[in-house]
């Protein structure tokens, strides 16, 4: 797929279907989001990812934490589009939309 292209208001296509990125969000999704895109870190003394796997895992938990807040943007739209423009989304989402502070 090109490069995803988000208008000004967060409307965006992929694969011919539309999707909406909404300007206010139930604070439920907002903490899921955030607890999907938090780095993964490694276990003391456990499991350590390849390079190749932490790719992998960042990039499921990048499409499950835009499905969680795009209305419609399932996993099967997130899946065509490259690592690149989930990261586009997503830096948009931070640009564009007012994500509260953790506390």
């Amino acid at each position: 797929m090109g490069r995803v292209r988000i208008s000004p208001n967060g409307d965006f296509r992929v694969a011919g279907k539309s999707y909406h990125i909404p300007e206010h969000m139930p604070s439920r999704a907002l903490a899921n989001y955030r607890t999907l895109l938090r780095p993964i870190p490694d276990i003391r003394g456990g499991t350590r990812l390849t390079a190749e796997q932490r790719a992998a895992t960042e990039a499921y938990l990048f499409r499950r934490a835009a499905a969680g807040l795009i209305p419609g943007f399932d996993m099967g739209a997130s899946e065509t589009l490259s690592a690149s423009d989930m990261r586009t989304i997503h830096r948009w989402i931070a640009a564009h939309r007012t994500l509260p502070s953790a506390g």
